[in-house]
């Protein structure tokens, strides 16, 4: 899945100044609750992936990587990777663990060979 970031985005204004306007990013997982839904996406500063609010981009390719699964959430649900969804996986892969890096290192390089298919 790829999105567009929207040129009325008001990136600097709502403080997404990491992304670059017009330009396209991978979606690597998506976030649904009550009332938002927000993109996993790693931006040209981060390292990391972040969430971002899905009013930001126009969608460029809605197909949705096969190895994303539903998964219900305390949030409401979250598409991605299965390995991603393990408890703990997240704040492993924060405190730079290094198999949890490499089950995030994995599972990306899945979605864009999926991708360039």
């Amino acid at each position: 899945m790829r999105v567009r970031l929207r040129e009325d985005a008001l990136a600097n204004r709502l403080g997404w100044a990491r992304l670059k306007m017009g330009r396209e990013y991978y979606v690597l997982s998506i976030e649904r609750g009550a009332t938002v839904m927000k993109y996993r996406i790693v931006s040209e500063e981060d390292v990391v992936p972040v969430l971002f609010d899905e009013n930001l981009f126009d969608v460029v390719d809605s197909t949705m990587p096969s190895t994303w699964v539903p998964t219900e959430t305390d949030r409401g649900v979250e598409r991605s990777p299965a390995p991603w969804m393990q408890s703990g996986f997240w704040e492993r892969f924060f405190d730079q663990d290094p198999d949890a890096n490499r089950v995030f290192d994995e599972e990306c390089d899945k979605m864009a060979e999926e991708d360039c298919a």
